[in-house]
């Protein structure tokens, strides 16, 4: 029992930690300075609003999703430090017939000519 007990606590001292994540749907704004931002269905900032990701943030779309900004998208990566926008399961991404495994992309609507949104 005793060499259980070691080995349990070895494994779980050499297991990476887990960042914080957050799974966002619909209506979204404020900031995200999680690790990782799982996209679990169509998201949209909405006018009037700002969402700002911080440097270092993952956001993974589970399916095909789309997130459409109406409001400003605040998106500054950093050299070392960058956003990743990426998607849960490759499958198939590179079959242009198919939506599995990719996702619907970021669309800016009725933004107008003002629009202050970074991406970089």
């Amino acid at each position: 029992m005793r060499k259980f007990v070691l080995f349990f606590i070895m494994l779980f001292e050499i297991m990476p930690e887990y960042g914080q994540v957050i799974e966002v749907i619909g209506d979204v704004q404020g900031r995200w300075d999680v690790d990782t931002v799982k996209v679990i269905g169509n998201i949209r900032v909405p006018a009037g609003d700002v969402l700002t990701i911080d440097p270092g943030v993952v956001v993974q779309f589970d399916r095909f999703y789309r997130l459409t900004v109406e409001g400003r998208l605040l998106a500054e990566g950093q050299q070392s430090d960058s956003i990743i926008f990426t998607i849960r399961d490759t499958a198939n991404f590179s079959d242009f017939t198919s939506n599995r495994g990719a996702w619907n992309g970021m669309v800016f609507s009725n933004t107008g000519q003002q629009d202050s949104s970074i991406g970089i």
